[in-house]
């Protein structure tokens, strides 16, 4: 990633743009070199709500997350002025200038959470839906996104090796391969002193569940689900559904108790 500084009206600007190809340079001096940035584009695009409803647009915020930086935390509205992110308009409309060439998916956040049960339904790029795969940046991308309030929730509570229920566990969802691109499609909560936890707002789809003493790696990490894959419990989910699972414990340093 190259970062320009200019100024324009008497203001800095950043502007960031992204080397089609890394470059490593090691004990040398380097001359003359030409970098040639991919491409910057304009991201615009319109909600809607899955049941035509009208809604307060203005909860929303829309981020640019880089398909290649997956694992990251999400650039924030306002991060260094960087275009990764934008405010919703009270009609449903977005709109990202200057965005840097590269392959992206688009992730709504809500400012609050007052929307724990809203999902991102579909990312619709001229009719094909790219919510997973993401989409390049072109000159002018026009996306048509639809959100819907009927998300689907994970519940339940954790466990020990002698049946014992445990407090302050943490637990993860983790979608099936083809979803696992989506960081939206991640859930984390901790075990109340109930030993209860709830995941809400997860979209339709086959999700492993699993609960953790104490949880350092990343979970959307390949060697993750490697690792403890078959240590949680696989619940399939439609739109709306509400599942209720006991998990068992996997301990500090993840042994088997």
């Amino acid at each position: 990633m190259l970062v320009m500084v200019t100024f324009e009206g008497g203001q800095p600007a950043i502007r960031m743009l992204r080397l089609g190809q890394p470059i490593e340079v090691s004990n040398a001096h380097v001359e003359g070199l030409r970098l040639q940035p991919e491409a910057s584009g304009q991201v615009r695009g319109k909600f809607s709500l899955d049941t035509g409803q009208k809604f307060d647009w203005t909860q929303l915020i829309v981020t640019l997350v880089s398909v290649e930086e997956q694992g990251g935390d999400l650039v924030r509205e306002g991060a260094m002025d960087l275009p990764t992110s934008s405010n919703v308009n009270s009609d449903g409309t977005f709109e990202l200038k200057n965005v840097p060439g590269g392959n992206y998916q688009l992730v709504v956040v809500a400012r609050s959470n007052d929307l724990p049960d809203y999902i991102t339904k579909s990312v619709n790029l001229d009719g094909r839906d790219v919510a997973d795969s993401g989409f390049s940046i072109l000159p002018q991308t026009y996306l048509d996104v639809v959100i819907s309030a009927n998300g689907a929730s994970i519940s339940g509570k954790v466990v020990d090796g002698n049946g014992q229920p445990i407090a302050n566990a943490t637990v993860v969802d983790v979608p099936s391969a083809e979803h696992r691109t989506r960081s939206d499609l991640f859930q984390r909560d901790t075990t109340d002193e109930s030993e209860h936890f709830s995941l809400r707002g997860l979209n339709p789809g086959k999700y492993t569940v699993l609960a953790f003493e104490e949880l350092q790696e990343d979970v959307r990490q390949p060697d993750f689900m490697k690792s403890y894959g078959t240590r949680g419990e696989i619940v399939q989910l439609d739109e709306g559904t509400r599942k209720s699972v006991v998990l068992k414990l996997i301990p500090s340093g993840g042994e088997v108790p």
